[in-house]
């Protein structure tokens, strides 16, 4: 009784590395009786297609594997030596002036802003006042219960302190 194989499944084994042993004697060629008509000629064509490309496939690999050690053997870049971009300019300094510098509780103060800002937040001694303006001042009236202290400004979430503010009784 012989064992047949086809020769795609035989190459498979080989590559895999598996041993083929046949009982008998080895038989190349056709079985017996079997003639070269078309389907043996198909068959080796496609066996032939088979072995182009995986002769294709290994040389692609292969040159990958070339170009992964020259790239290896590269120094790599230099570093990026551009300088960094401009940093935006800091919020300018305001300067903050109080008219008149006593004043009693109750009575008008008029803080000048330079640079004027006209959405500011005015404090005194820590606490938030309504203001008015008139024109690029703001007018403020000393609260009731008022210490002497200092106003400030508040913008763009930094404060800004006025000269003192003696508070007469």
């Amino acid at each position: 009784m012989r064992t047949m194989l086809s020769a795609g499944l035989l190459s498979v084994m080989l590559l895999s590395g598996c041993v083929v042993r046949t009982p008998g004697p080895r038989h190349h060629g056709p079985p017996p009786g079997a003639g070269a008509g078309p389907s043996n000629r198909a068959e080796e064509g496609a066996q032939a297609e088979e072995q182009t490309q995986a002769s294709e496939r290994m040389k692609a690999d292969e040159r990958r594997r070339e170009e992964e050690r020259a790239h290896q053997g590269e120094a790599p870049p230099p570093p990026d030596r551009t300088p960094p971009p401009p940093r935006e300019p800091a919020a300018p300094e305001l300067s903050v002036e109080l008219e008149p510098r006593s004043a009693r509780p109750g009575q008008n103060v008029t803080l000048t802003i330079r640079p004027f800002r006209p959405n500011v937040m005015v404090f005194f001694n820590g606490r938030p006042l309504p203001r008015r303006t008139e024109g690029e001042r703001f007018i403020v009236t000393v609260p009731g219960n008022a210490h002497s202290g200092h106003f400030e400004v508040q913008w763009d979430g930094r404060r800004f302190r006025s000269p003192r503010l003696d508070v007469m009784r």
